[in-house]
């Protein structure tokens, strides 16, 4: 028994020091994607704001890093050109593809690949074309450009591959010029000094569209963050608002509840910088988290998605704007596979929600589960198992989410 005691105390021991240690991993700031704020060209740095993590030099969690760079840094600009025309002979491009497309490229025969970026000028091909073990990406001469696709030069064969344009991507040598306050978006290379700062080796730049250059002067700017749900509705709810809001929802789906406590901040930006503030913040997360391969637990649990969902609301009241919670949209029926959903789950993670609501009085409801169960307009949309919308259905929402925000913003 004494024996047994004392197993169950060294197990509970380790079992706190693994909780320890994981609460003190450091924030890997290496191969991190933020946004830039506050740059200071003269002391060559700048305010990094990027998803959760630890510090590793105060130990808090935090999601802002002031992070460095010298006159070494590479700085790399990207952007999406959506396919290969009009590049230089001789353009080294890299492909990722998957295992069965890497099976076809590496016998010579035609193959789609998954991503695309074209290398900047002057950059050499690797030995023997392949970067990793496993041939799943290459860097390759690119020989011919044809519309989505092209065909590249590899060990010695001329192949033919095609490439969604959406996946397509480029870089280009730049400088620090590159570094816009709120408008860049960078991905960084580099390691810590014996000083404890962070300094970069490179930055990958990627330029954002300024919201500011849209915006009607005067009128309140609101804010959504949802997942894909929120891109079906996204046009109609902007033309319900035209005229009475500036209507902007974040450059990427939301995705489960997990990604929204740890991206909240980030998503929501450094609003003292001029003409980025928020009057208002709309938020949904649950159909990514309801998510559930047969036999398998859901993407995310249930008392999960309650303490994310805690987490994300204290930091939204925290900003003293009002913030509007959508219900998480029906489940019409069961699909299986990779992003399976069972029919009514979403009845649940809406229960789930309705709880932690309570403790956040002060947060408004849009409740779309309701409008798309009980409105005519979605009657043939309730009989198949596709859980996103369309023409008519997509305005319906947008209106709702429009008339919720109208409601909540300050008369």
């Amino acid at each position: 028994m004494i024996t047994s005691r004392k197993s169950a105390l060294f197990l509970l021991c380790l079992a706190v020091a693994a909780v320890l240690r994981a609460e003190s991993e450091p924030m890997q700031l290496n191969r991190a994607t933020g946004t830039v704020y506050q740059v200071n060209r003269a002391e060559k740095s700048l305010v990094f704001l990027t998803q959760l993590g630890i510090d590793p030099q105060t130990k808090t969690e935090q999601s802002s890093y002031k992070i460095y760079w010298h006159d070494q840094t590479k700085f790399q600009k990207r952007s999406t050109p959506g396919d290969f025309a009009g590049l230089p002979e001789n353009t080294v491009v890299r492909l990722d593809c998957n295992p069965e497309n890497s099976a076809l490229a590496q016998q010579g025969k035609p193959f789609r690949a998954s991503r695309a970026i074209i290398m900047p000028a002057g950059t050499a091909p690797r030995p023997r074309g392949w970067i990793n073990r496993e041939k799943t990406g290459m860097l390759a001469v690119l020989t011919a450009a044809e519309g989505a696709g092209g065909k590249v030069q590899l060990e010695g064969q001329e192949i033919s591959f095609k490439i969604p344009p959406r996946v397509i991507s480029r870089l280009e040598a730049g400088d620090d010029s590159l570094l816009q306050e709120a408008i860049t978006r960078a991905r960084l290379t580099g390691e810590y000094d014996a000083a404890g700062k962070f300094v970069c080796s490179s930055m990958e730049l990627t330029q954002l569209p300024d919201p500011r250059l849209s915006d009607v002067p005067g009128l309140p700017r609101v804010l959504v963050i949802g997942d894909s749900i929120s891109m079906n509705y996204h046009e109609a709810a902007k033309a319900a608002l035209q005229g009475k809001v500036n209507y902007h929802r974040i450059i990427e789906n939301s995705g489960d509840s997990a990604k929204g406590a740890a991206s909240f901040q980030f998503w929501f930006g450094d609003t003292t910088v001029k003409g980025m503030h928020w009057d208002a913040v709309v938020i949904n997360h649950g159909l990514h988290d309801l998510k559930q391969k047969e036999g398998e637990k859901h993407q995310i649990e249930p008392a999960d998605y309650s303490r994310n969902l805690e987490k994300i609301f204290q930091q939204a009241v925290s900003k003293n704007i009002p913030v509007i919670w959508c219900t998480t949209t029906p489940v019409p029926g069961t699909s299986t596979g990779a992003t399976g959903r069972r029919q009514d789950e979403d009845l649940l993670y809406n229960r789930t929600a309705a709880a932690v609501l309570q403790k956040f009085p002060l947060i408004a409801v849009c409740d779309l589960n309701k409008l798309v169960r009980e409105s005519a307009v979605f009657d043939e949309w309730r009989k198949g198992s596709n859980v996103h919308f369309k023409d008519a259905e997509r305005v319906a929402l947008g209106q709702k989410v429009a008339e919720a925000i109208l409601q909540a913003l300050p008369k």
